[in-house]
């Protein structure tokens, strides 16, 4: 169901806003990328 999809798909799939500020985004992706590979 969300394997192969990105973020964002999943956030609109679920509904799921994002309230990061872009800034905090960046920082999260940076200090866990393998999450995001």
């Amino acid at each position: 169901m969300i394997r192969g999809k990105t973020l964002e798909e999943i956030r609109n799939f679920f509904n799921i806003k994002n309230d990061y500020l872009p800034e905090e985004e960046e920082k999260i992706r940076r200090e866990n990328q393998w999450a995001f590979q």
